[in-house]
């Protein structure tokens, strides 16, 4: 990993629409600048690299605690030294997948880009369909960042990138939206649990050794299984994101079906003063 990148990238306010986070937010983005910078410099040449943003935003974000505006995912991707070979940015709302196409149009660095603007969860095959045939003998390796920011995450989305050779890392919004909504996602008609975990018997599973107070280890541990059922493996420990007071939000979940991916991920976390396990 070069030494001389940085992901926290500042930028102009360009007029268009920037969501604001709280400082907070620069971990999250440090964790997947870091991991594009180590995956693109480490295997450029080697494979086809493809960077996959499902929920990318606009492109921009405005840090609250400072009014600065920085660069949010897609577009750190877009900033690494060694660029990856096809970029595939995803973005429902309208008006910041506007803001995000502008922005791509002016950060872009030569490498093609899609910018889409879809349902992630409804359309997640369009966007792996849209990798271009590189015919170049090598092989296809993505990377994706999946960012929805509640658990509107269907596990059938994961299963559709999991057919294919990809490292994913993705925030669990287990604390922010799992147990604030405990009681909405008990009742027996919401179906949102059951599409996060593909499990319609969720319910049954929980209250053999869970109760409401650890329903984030039960989503957590759920969650675990059905990645090693598709081979992934579980060794490297969730970041835990927090307020300045120490309020969790949500963990940062990295899956890799390759232990070199384990240890790339690994290296960019290690020295993190604030690393923490999930439970």
């Amino acid at each position: 990993m070069s030494a001389k990148f940085d992901p926290i990238q500042p930028v102009d306010d360009d007029g268009l629409v920037t969501p604001d986070v709280g400082n907070w937010g620069e971990k999250k983005y440090k964790l997947v600048g870091h991991y594009c910078n180590i995956f693109s410099s480490a295997m450029k040449n080697k494979w086809n690299l493809v960077y996959i943003d499902l929920f990318s935003g606009a492109g921009y974000t405005k840090i609250r605690e400072t009014g600065s505006i920085l660069k949010s995912s897609a577009l750190i991707a877009l900033s690494v030294p060694s660029p990856f070979d096809y970029y595939a940015f995803n973005e429902l709302d309208p008006e910041k997948y506007k803001a995000l196409s502008s922005r791509v149009e002016k950060h872009k660095n030569g490498s093609p880009v899609r910018v889409f603007n879809l349902d992630a969860n409804a359309n997640v095959d369009t966007v792996i369909k849209s990798i271009p045939n590189f015919n170049n003998g090598k092989g296809n390796l993505i990377f994706c960042f999946v960012d929805p920011f509640s658990l509107n995450l269907n596990f059938s989305t994961i299963k559709a990138l999991a057919a294919h050779k990809v490292d994913i890392l993705l925030l669990l919004a287990l604390q922010m939206d799992g147990r604030r909504n405990f009681g909405i996602y008990i009742d027996e008609e919401n179906t949102r649990i059951e599409e996060f975990l593909d499990n319609k018997n969720w319910r049954a599973e929980f209250e053999k050794g869970y109760n409401e107070k650890t329903f984030i280890k039960f989503l957590s541990d759920q969650f675990d299984n059905n990645m090693k059922k598709l081979s992934y493996l579980t060794d490297v420990d969730k970041q835990q994101i927090k307020t300045d007071s120490g309020l969790g939000l949500y963990y940062m979940a990295f899956y890799s079906k390759h232990k070199l991916g384990s240890t790339f991920f690994s290296s960019i976390t290690k020295s993190s003063d604030d690393q923490l396990t999930l439970f």
